[in-house]
């Protein structure tokens, strides 16, 4: 073998040792790389769960804070609504009782005028006059409160008002002044004979009036007593 077969020879081998190697080193890296990516991927993962978990969390407690501030909102509003219906219904139930009170006023007045009517002029004079002013208060007091009262309930009072006011409204104005007592006794006997039927038409009306009222005031209702609790019959109780 001469000397340049021996040189191929030789190179030969290292090119082979050298490839052998530059394989070897290349597997070594790759598989280095290999083990950091997936490493990284790992931490990358970890890392990520930890901000979403944080992110999720700092989302709930702003939510939270803000459907707490919501409720508190709404507590308050509700409160507040509570106490205008509160006040409303309070007022309401004011304005109910004194338009009772004027309608019984009024309409006892009458019936003492009536009685007053059979007892002569005079008598006669001094219930008109003041017949006459407990009217004058009824429609200025519905007028202003109407609002507080429903649309047939407001009707049923004015038909009250009215039907008070035409019945002696003559004898009102023959007795304020002016007139003869021979006018007077005129009306008076008039108002004498229709007052009855008139009476007993305003009483119907007025009946109906304090029904509504006792259902709006709850008048009926035993406050210690539940709504789903049946009451023995009548004839039950011993």
């Amino acid at each position: 073998m001469t000397y340049w077969q021996e040189l191929v020879k030789l190179l030969g081998g290292f090119a082979a040792l050298v490839g052998a190697v530059a394989y070897l080193v290349k597997i070594l890296i790759s598989h280095f790389l290999s083990k950091d990516l997936t490493a990284y991927k790992e931490q990358l993962s970890t890392e990520s769960a930890k901000k979403v978990a944080a992110f999720k969390a700092d989302l709930a407690a702003d939510n939270k804070k803000k459907i707490e501030g919501f409720k508190a909102k709404l507590d308050v509003l509700t409160q507040e609504s509570v106490i205008r219906f509160t006040k409303l219904h309070e007022k309401r139930i004011e304005i109910l009782s004194e338009m009772y009170l004027l309608l019984e006023d009024a309409y006892t007045s009458m019936g003492l005028l009536a009685a007053g009517c059979k007892d002569g002029v005079e008598l006669t004079k001094d219930f008109t006059e003041k017949a006459a002013e407990k009217n004058r208060k009824l429609f200025p007091f519905l007028s202003k409160n109407k609002l507080y009262f429903s649309s047939e309930l407001s009707k049923q009072i004015f038909t009250v008002i009215e039907g008070l006011h035409n019945s002696a409204f003559d004898l009102v104005i023959v007795s304020s002044g002016g007139h003869t007592d021979e006018e007077v006794s005129k009306r008076r006997a008039e108002f004498i004979e229709k007052w009855p039927d008139e009476s007993s038409r305003i009483l119907t009306v007025m009946s109906s009036i304090e029904a509504e009222f006792r259902s709006i005031l709850a008048s009926d209702t035993n406050p210690f007593t539940k709504s789903n609790e049946k009451r023995p019959p009548e004839d039950a109780i011993p």
